[in-house]
């Protein structure tokens, strides 16, 4: 074990002889990952716990905390995690590639490079001489993993973001593994399941309905829901949910307080839903509180504080959003914040009868290096304690989506994550969503079920449709329809049965 505020790795369960580890390539691979991982008792993976011995006499904080480092051929594969849906790397350990629209360092500022340097999270898979490598955190409960890759050197970071250590004691950390097979597939399946031992996923049924976003957005009415109400009940019958996207409410924060465009009121609204047999969605974006909005004005020692105890705006420290801003980001360490969202949640769950949750731009509530006012906590404790609050608030029986969430943050929380960006009815958006719907197609049915967002058949010519319905049908994932349902495609009634049977099939229907 190393001290002075590094690291040591421990093996927390009985082992057996180390195997030979084929990576041919370079000494410094084979030295730095065999001589610190051994199997455990089950003989299949390779396991470890991150160890903080602090020998001081006094507390520390440790931020950022180097584990090892390797190179890598210049021509080997890699696929790098990102921090959250919207990022990950792809490429060759000498040329990597950003795959999703926004860089976690440029745009979402969680990390910060030198110039050629990238940087992902939670996991990295490589293949060297036909062997395929994957080392990543297992766990992901109060801190995670970083890769940074620069001209095919890997460095292996512990993003403690702060913990407190006391005194001359020991912090055991989250679990990270060392797996490797022929099959690329296999590799990730037996990561998959090592997660599963230690994050149990929430298993549900895959939710069909439809959602107002992409036929309204922002601007949606109450008249517009009414008639994709009546459109479910006589022509789409097979549609359980209406979904509620973003636009019901006045503004971001006053989540109970409806727009003058549900002049009725969402209670009235949400009645008449289930007066007609079916099932209702809300959107929700639980951490954000606009500049505008009553919330902020009568409580703005609510949210994060930036110098000298002033609200901290969202945009001065990560990408700002994308309407209703400035965005303020509410703090769970302050009492009155779980009390306020809990009596929010518990209002749509218990009085209106919602029972469908997607909670959305939740990689606010855990952006990096932020700092709330209880100090001892983490960003990933505060973003699963805020989701604690919800779940305890809308019950195990609810259905609840994340989206724009911290991916890693968020095992074990959620019925189904969004893996992808939003729908978009233009060739690139889609042919973008496809790589991020491929990359971690892996993870749908074992850390979560994965929705791939909206399917939409207006406005896009039929090859991005059937790129679209593939994507779909491979994740196994929710089918929420996203036209408005009077123009949407009669093709749509065939895929719902085909889908039918692709999650039947999967035993996550009911």
């Amino acid at each position: 074990m190393i001290q002075n505020d590094d690291t040591g790795l421990r093996n927390d369960e009985p082992v057996k002889p180390e195997p030979e580890i084929k990576a041919k390539y370079n000494s410094m691979l084979r030295e730095n990952l065999r001589h610190i991982f051994t199997r455990t008792v089950d003989d299949e993976y390779y396991v470890r716990s991150l160890i903080y011995k602090n020998i001081y006499y006094r507390n520390v904080r440790p931020e950022s905390v180097p584990l090892f480092a390797f190179d890598l051929p210049g021509d080997a594969p890699v696929y790098i995690e990102g921090y959250q849906m919207l990022s990950h790397i792809g490429g060759t350990a000498s040329a990597p590639v950003q795959l999703g629209r926004m860089n976690d360092s440029t745009d979402l500022h969680v990390c910060f490079l030198t110039p050629g340097e990238v940087c992902g999270f939670n996991y990295m898979l490589t293949c060297i001489d036909e062997e395929w490598y994957l080392l990543g955190a297992v766990t992901c409960f109060n801190t995670y993993l970083a890769f940074h890759l620069k001209n095919c050197h890997v460095d292996v970071v512990w993003e403690m973001a702060g913990t407190e250590i006391d005194s001359r004691s020991e912090y055991e950390g989250e679990k990270i593994c060392l797996l490797s097979s022929g099959s690329k597939e296999e590799v990730l399946e037996r990561y998959g399941k090592m997660i599963s031992r230690f994050h149990t996923p929430r298993k549900s049924s895959s939710k069909i309905g439809w959602c107002s976003w992409y036929a309204y957005y922002d601007i949606v009415t109450e008249k517009d829901i009414y008639k994709n109400l009546d459109m479910m009940t006589n022509q789409w019958p097979e549609l359980d949910y209406l979904q509620i996207d973003d636009g019901y409410q006045t503004h971001m924060g006053d989540w109970l307080e409806s727009s003058d465009r549900f002049t009725g009121g969402l209670k009235e609204i949400c009645s008449k839903i289930l007066s007609a047999g079916k099932k209702i969605g809300i959107w929700v974006a639980p951490f954000i509180v606009s500049g505008s909005s009553r919330l902020f004005k009568e409580h703005p020692d609510w949210v994060v504080e930036g110098s000298r105890h002033h609200p901290l705006a969202a945009e001065s420290i990560t990408y700002g959003g994308w309407r209703d801003t400035p965005w303020y980001i509410l703090d769970f360490s302050v009492p009155e914040v779980k009390e306020y969202i809990r009596s929010v949640f518990s209002y749509f769950h218990n009085e209106m009868g919602i029972d469908y949750f997607k909670l959305d731009a939740l990689f606010w509530g855990a952006i990096p290096d932020v700092k709330y006012r209880d100090r001892n906590l983490t960003v990933c404790q505060h973003y699963r304690e805020a989701m604690r609050v919800i779940r305890e608030a809308v019950g195990e029986e609810s259905y609840i989506l994340g989206c724009n969430a911290p991916l890693w943050p968020s095992l074990g929380l959620f019925e189904a994550q969004r893996v992808t960006d939003d729908v978009e009815r233009r060739h690139a958006r889609i042919s973008e969503q496809a790589v991020q719907a491929e990359a971690r197609k892996w993870m749908s049915g074992v850390l979560w079920l994965n929705d791939v967002d909206c399917m939409v058949s207006t406005g896009v010519i039929p090859d991005d449709y059937n790129l679209l319905k593939k994507m779909l049908l491979d994740s196994r994932g929710p089918l929420i329809i996203g036209d408005p349902l009077d123009k949407a495609g009669s093709e749509l009634h065939d895929l719902i049965k085909v889908w039918r049977n692709k999650v039947s099939a999967a035993g996550q229907e009911k």
